[in-house]
């Protein structure tokens, strides 16, 4: 159960730790860039170093150093998101594009958390390609590279005349294997496709 709640979660931890640095560059940026007051630039970013702060003390492949569970930041998210929809409200902000920016990023924030798997990655562990069992990135690299794919004809090799010869069969399509005119990959194919 806990696994197919981990898939259908779109957002993984290294997409997530991506999308921490990236909302803590917009919430530091817009209260530069757009007029506010004092007090909410204050406050905007005093959230937005927060989060960087936990951001980067999370068990995620952004961390730098991995104390804060996946579980317990996606709550930090969720709470920072809903202060974030709030605090132009509180504060009676006036810039209305400022207000704008940070409900968004806010329910941004809010919106991200349930989308984000929460497996959490251990201390010296830099992949996402590595798997729940610690296998390494290398690990991952050689199982990727020990794939065979299967090889199509090469068209652009033949001579007119072989290419019109050549013709793949119903049978061989749904075998995944090309036939030309005759050879040994029909011989391959069981005949019981056939």
């Amino acid at each position: 159960m806990q696994q197919h709640m981990q898939q259908q979660r779109p957002i993984t931890t290294a997409t997530h730790g991506i999308l921490d640095v990236a909302t803590v560059g917009f919430a530091l940026a817009y209260t530069k860039l757009f007029s506010t007051s004092r007090l909410f630039r204050v406050a905007a970013t005093g959230l937005a170093l927060g989060k960087l702060g936990y951001a980067l003390c999370t068990k995620h492949e952004v961390g730098i150093k991995k104390l804060i569970p996946m579980k317990t930041h996606l709550k930090l998210d969720t709470i920072g998101g809903a202060t974030l929809v709030a605090l132009p409200f509180v504060l009676g902000e006036k810039g209305v594009i400022a207000t704008c920016c940070s409900v968004s990023l806010g329910l941004f924030d809010i919106a991200a958390a349930p989308m984000t798997q929460t497996n959490d990655v251990e201390e010296g562990s830099m992949s996402s390609m590595s798997s729940s069992q610690g296998r390494g990135m290398g690990s991952a690299m050689q199982d990727a590279s020990s794939m065979s794919m299967p090889q199509s004809p090469r068209m652009e090799q033949a001579s007119p005349a072989s290419q019109a010869s050549w013709a793949p069969t119903a049978p061989s399509m749904a075998a995944g294997v090309p036939v030309g005119s005759g050879g040994e990959a029909e011989a391959a194919i069981p005949s019981a496709a056939i």
